[in-house]
Formats: structure tokens, sequence, C-alpha cells
């Protein structure tokens, strides 16, 4: 165990309506009318979300150990009148009564180092600490050999929709899943990727609707380009462009460039029969890389700020946008968040097509945390109980409180924007490269787009046999877990 653990910890140091559907451009909505009639209604009539059975733990604590920066979202203390910290307090409370149980919550520092050593100390004493741990998905704490295989526990139902099968079915390896997301998680929810519009922009320059676009399967990149360049303005005249004084047409952080290539139907890895191997550098790809390298690299009307390193999320760019000097923001829909103060109206669509054939809209999440239960859990059943009713109640009661009364209510300003933010949701995609980041792949090309070679197939070929390697590495580490 001591040496697959730092094994494992070698290769993370060297790495460094909701579907959550899994197949980029592949999947399809579909509806039918009298089963969706008959299943609500049928969800209504039931006391609970789940199908579980009576539990009594005795009033066991149930101990979860959570990101610092998440606990909020998870555990609040108490209610505080916000709309969704008390659901989530009622939530708590109310699976606590049902199941006898006493829900405990643990913070820690979002430090990658930390929480594998915290994870890797639990398990070499056996202390059983931790009842659900929830990292960063990007912390490879995955591959340090230290989780419960979730297959084995049968409280838990991987085919209800509270838990996201995009990803899920991305992580189980080998017939094995070792860490699984669901809507516990709010960050599936608020870290999907979209484009923002500003609205008065749009009818001051007198450009197509987005709405409309999007509904005709016209919200293409080329399109998304052309317009920009109609809204920029150098408007302090001194010959320049730029975010802070002009104004331009798509401004983002470099979080966005990731989700370019996702939205464009992109797909890193790909798993045939039970083998796994980089498979996007194919016959289009290279033609997809350099529109989108032309697009950030070679267009005057969109700009890209990383805080100076410090975040993807284009934060320096939110004042320019209230201020209607940046017609695009690609950013996240928790940004609604800070939308609160603008005082103009503004729009919400998802990432581009590639082009007019491409099948589906493709929105790429940021990340979340995941959930998975130690091998050291002191009771085992208790965990996979909490975690499918957690997961279940945030879906019927947590969820909808965030959508349709914070966020499509309270944020957003029109009904299209409410179905739109639903689309966006609806398209949420996640692969193998995506659930495994430390193999590098997920960010890698996104880096190349903003910081790299423009020749996208010389630079592949340089890094290929690295990329081969560190996927090879992870694979042998999920190879001796599934052997184990």
């Amino acid at each position: 165990m001591k040496k697959r653990i730092i094994a494992a910890m070698l290769l993370v140091v060297m790495l460094a309506g909701m579907s959550c559907g899994s197949d980029a451009g592949d999947s399809e909505t579909k509806t039918n009318g009298t089963e969706t009639e008959e299943t609500t209604s049928a969800e209504t009539e039931k006391p609970y979300a789940d199908d579980l059975g009576e539990y009594d733990f005795g009033g066991a604590d149930c101990t979860f150990l959570v990101r610092e920066t998440r606990v909020t979202d998870l555990f609040p203390e108490s209610g505080n009148g916000e709309v969704v910290n008390d659901a989530l307090y009622d939530r708590t409370i109310k699976l606590q009564e049902r199941f006898n149980v006493n829900v405990k919550s643990v913070a820690i520092e979002d430090s990658a180092n930390l929480w594998n050593k915290t994870l890797s100390g639990d398990v070499m004493s056996g202390s059983g600490d931790y009842d659900v741990v929830m990292p960063d998905y990007y912390w490879g704490c995955e591959t340090l050999g230290l989780f419960t295989d979730l297959n084995t526990l049968d409280e838990i139902d991987f085919t209800k929709p509270y838990w996201c099968a995009g990803w899920n079915d991305n992580a189980e390896i080998y017939g094995h899943i070792y860490n699984a997301v669901g809507y516990l998680s709010l960050d599936l929810v608020k870290n999907n990727m979209c484009v923002f519009f500003d609205s008065k922009l749009i009818g001051d320059l007198g450009l197509e609707d987005p709405y409309t676009l999007v509904e005709e399967h016209r919200w293409t990149i080329d399109k998304m380009r052309e317009m920009s360049d109609v809204a920029l303005s150098d408007l302090n005249g001194d010959g320049a462009y730029d975010w802070e004084n002009d104004r331009i047409g798509f401004g983002t952080g470099s979080h966005f460039a990731n989700g370019l290539i996702y939205a464009c139907g992109v797909k890193m890895i790909t798993e045939e029969d039970g083998d796994y191997k980089y498979t996007f550098m194919n016959d289009t790809f290279a033609e997809k890389y350099q529109k989108l390298y032309d697009l950030l690299n070679h267009t005057e009307s969109v700009k890209f700020d990383d805080c100076n390193g410090t975040s993807g999320m284009g934060y320096n760019l939110y004042p320019g946008f209230k201020a209607d000097r940046i017609l695009f923001l690609g950013t996240a829909i928790r940004t609604t968040e800070d939308m609160r103060d603008m005082t103009g109206d503004y729009g919400i669509i998802p990432y581009p097509l590639y082009d007019e054939n491409q099948k589906n809209y493709i929105t790429y999440n940021l990340g979340t945390a995941y959930m998975s239960v130690l091998i050291t859990a002191k009771n085992p059943e208790m965990s996979a109980v909490m975690l499918e009713a957690m997961n279940a109640e945030n879906y019927k009661s947590v969820i909808p409180e965030y959508l349709d009364t914070a966020l499509k209510g309270k944020y957003s300003h029109d009904e299209k924007t409410a179905e739109m933010i639903d689309l966006v949701n609806e398209s949420a995609y996640f692969d193998f490269a995506f659930v495994n980041a430390g193999t590098g792949t997920a960010t890698w090309i996104g880096y190349q787009l903003l910081h790299g070679s423009e020749n996208i197939v010389s630079t592949y070929e340089k890094s290929r046999v690295s990329l081969d390697q560190k996927l090879e590495s992870l694979l042998d580490i999920y190879r001796e877990q599934a052997e184990s």
C-alpha cells in the first residue's frame, strides 16, 4: 500500500433538465410527453427523490471532508434567509432526521498537496476519520489507490438522474469507479461555461438577435467573430484596442480556450474495448485548431485576460462588460452572481458551434468536486446511503431553487435567458481526459491556443511521447487498482 501511494503521488506531481451528457456533439435530447408527465406525477407522489429503504444509523457522525472554498455551497451552518442557503440547510436537517445521523463537515484548504497528504494519512493510519471525501477533480487524488470501488456499494444507483452520467461513465475504468459526480455539487451547474452578451450593444449596433441565432443553429465561431468585429471601437482614439479603455467584441479568460475545443466537438481520448488512446489528432482537428487560433490570436476584436496567471475566469473584464464596452463575455454561469449590479440588460447563450454542420451545442464545465469513499471509512453503507440521499435531495429541492429562484429569477433579466441557461446545462459534456485531468490533455490544447505554436501538428509530434507516457502511467495505476 505504501509503495502504491508513493508511486501515485509521484505521478500526481509529474502530471501537475440537465443531462450531464458524455458524448460531444453526438447526444440528442428526446422527450416523450406522456412518459415525462407520468414520471413527474409518480415522483410527486414519492416522499423522497431516491428509492432508499429505511436506515437507522443510531445517531452516528457522518463526516464529509470538503474544500474550504465550497463548504457554504455544501453544508451551511444555519439558515440565513437566502433561498439556496436555506434549501441546503433544510436538506441536511431533513436527512439527519430521516436516517438518525449527525452530518458533519470538515473543511481544509484548497491544496492538492494537503489533500493528498490528508487522505493518504487517514488510510495509512487506519483512522477512518472521513465517511465521504470531496476533493477537486484536478488534484489527482483518485490515482492514489485510496478509494472504495463505488460499484460495490449497493445503496448507490448511478442510473438515477441525480447522478451525472457524463462524468461517471468516463470515471468508470476496468469495471471499477472510484469517484463519482452528482448534484450534491452545485458546480455542476455553476461552472458550466457560456457566453454573456450585452443587450444594449446588440441593439445599438443593429446586430442579429443572439437568441435567434442559437435557435436557428446559426450561432457559430464565424458568426461570433463577425459580430465582434462590428463592435470594435477605439473609444479613446489612441490607435490601439484594449478592454480597459475601448470597446471590444469578445473578452474572456484563458479557460475559454479549453471550452472552445470541446464546444467544437473535439474528443481528446477515446476508449475502445478497454484501451484508451489520444484520438483528437484526426483529419478535421488541424482545421478546427487553426480557426480557433486565428480567433484568439489574430483577431483585434477578441481579447483574453488570465488575471496575471491567477485565474482563467477573466475577472478583470467584468467592469468593462457592465459598462457596455464588451459585446460578448466568455465566462461561467456563476458569473450571474457578479452581474447583479449591472444596470443594463444582458443575455446568456451557449458556446458557439464550430459551424452549422455541427449537430449540437456543447458545454464545457470548469470542473467540480467529485465524491469518494476512503477504504478506511468506518461504515461504507452509511457513506453510500448519505451520498445517494444527498444527491437525490439536492436534485429535488436545491438545484431547482438555484436555477429557478436565484439564477433565473434574481439574476437573469428575461425569459429567453432562462431557456438558454437550461440549454447550457443540458449540453454539459465530460470525457475521459477531463475526468482524468492529470493526463494534461484536457488543458494542453487550450494552452497551445493561447501560448503555443500556430502549427499544432508539429507541436503535437514534439509532445506526443510525453503525453503518451503520462496516459500509460495513469492507466497502469488503474490496472493495478483493478487487480488488487
